[in-house]
């Protein structure tokens, strides 16, 4: 093993260039989020001499949560950040040149967290985006200009790849009470998104809850969102209710399996199960 580089703080995530050359990475002084934000830089190493080169001072305590990511030419770099400095989310794409200068955030007539960006050519990013209780996979020019929908289910894309030479991108997909498969997409025709999995056969035979999307209003007008699950055994009404408040906190529930897995053994066992999008919730906007 050898030590590309010594300094105080915890590289957080990295990745390389294409010519091997160089390495991204996002360096945190403190481990404490209070503090993370204050003391959270992206800087770009030279393998050869060892000299790392500071780019940015990231804003928002949780800006490491995607890996930055250099284009297919290596000139440019793609990560996340937050608008304002110390605000958690939402979570931004910005673009900006390795050699450094003015980031420009990408997609930005949008306020919603956006993660997981790979680059489809040196001037086009896929990217996921949470909106309402869906994740959507989506493209944008790194010119700032808005995006496109490329996948716009109701449920969540939760991963994908990109097969760039292909023009093809194959990704995961759930629904409350539809377990991942995977799915191909080509980019470059009006063609509709192929199932290529049948990975949850002996799940059809399971009784499963679907989830009920529940709206109300606030007070001050603001429409607040949830998802109710009822007992899948045959119990009298009203339910036992299981309220279960989302992480974070500020995270959100939507419309997918993964989620929808936890809260199934409670509804076999008789028990609802209530899980609300409280004020705060990503996937909303800022103003959220």
């Amino acid at each position: 093993h050898t030590a590309l580089f010594r300094s105080s703080g915890h590289v957080v995530v990295a990745d390389w260039s294409p010519d091997g050359k160089s390495i991204a990475y996002i360096i945190g002084k403190h481990v404490t989020l209070a503090l993370l934000h204050r003391n959270q830089m992206l800087n770009v190493l030279d393998v050869r001499t060892g000299r790392s080169r500071l780019l940015r001072r990231l804003t928002g305590p949780a800006a490491c949560a995607t890996l930055p990511s250099f284009s297919p030419d290596g000139s440019r770099i793609v990560f996340t950040d937050a608008p304002r400095r110390g605000q958690m989310f939402p979570l931004c794409l910005y673009t900006m040149s390795v050699s450094g200068g003015r980031a420009v955030r990408n997609d930005r007539v949008t306020d919603r967290t956006s993660l997981s960006p790979v680059w489809l050519d040196n001037s086009t990013v896929l990217y996921l985006q949470q909106q309402q209780t869906s994740i959507k996979l989506r493209s944008a020019p790194i010119n700032g200009k808005a995006g496109t929908t490329i996948v716009d289910w109701p449920g969540s894309v939760s991963a994908f790849c990109l097969a760039r030479e292909a023009r093809k991108v194959f990704f995961c997909y759930s629904e409350t009470v539809k377990p991942h498969e995977v799915y191909s997409v080509e980019l470059d025709c009006d063609s509709k998104p192929e199932l290529l999995s049948d990975l949850n056969r002996p799940l059809k035979q399971v009784k499963l809850s679907e989830g009920e999307l529940l709206k109300w209003k606030t007070p001050d007008g603001l429409t607040i969102e949830g998802w109710f699950y009822r007992p899948t055994t045959r119990v009298r009404t009203p339910y036992a209710t299981v309220t279960i408040p989302h992480g974070g906190p500020q995270s959100q529930v939507g419309n997918d399996f993964e989620r929808s897995a936890d809260v199934q053994p409670y509804c076999a066992a008789g028990y609802a199960v209530f899980i609300p999008n409280f004020r705060g919730s990503t996937g909303y906007g800022e103003a959220f």
